[in-house]
């Protein structure tokens, strides 16, 4: 298939938004197997991340971004929070389209664990090591207290 990752996740589309996406990174993702959508397709630059958010959560779409801010702005918090929006934050400096479009490929498994395991609101950072640190999230299915007795309803 690649020679990134075994097979691509499915079920999920990724969006790119406006600090991500160039055509290098699509390349990379769409060579690798994965669906995408580009925020160049559906808003004119510059458009307030508060604006397209809520569509990126009403599709039910992944979003890949640079934009450390996202996590850090008030309003922008917010809206990603009321749009339900699963979102990762390549944090890695100074790599070319090629690379970063590499990293995301070689943390996917990761990124599909913590999509797989966890509801939106979803908030992690993709790291040059392509360690992803889930930063906000909640367990579709917490662990049980044990209390020695049956806890089911």
């Amino acid at each position: 298939m690649n020679k990134f990752a075994k097979e691509p996740p499915e079920g999920w589309t990724f969006y790119l938004d406006e600090c991500l996406g160039g055509e290098k990174v699509a390349k990379v993702l769409i060579e690798a197997g994965l669906k995408i959508e580009m925020y160049f397709n559906h808003f004119q630059p510059g458009t307030p991340d508060v604006q397209w958010l809520p569509f990126v959560g009403q599709n039910g779409w992944v979003l890949l971004t640079q934009d450390k801010g996202i996590k850090k702005r008030k309003m922008e918090i917010l809206a990603l929070r009321e749009s339900r929006v699963s979102a990762f934050v390549v944090a890695a400096k100074g790599l070319r389209g090629e690379e970063i479009g590499q990293l995301i490929v070689k943390s996917l498994p990761k990124i599909d664990r913590i999509l797989r395991k966890n509801r939106p609101p979803i908030v992690a950072t993709i790291t040059r090591g392509s360690v992803v640190e889930l930063q906000e999230g909640t367990p579709r299915n917490p662990a049980r207290r044990r209390t020695g007795h049956n806890d089911s309803v």
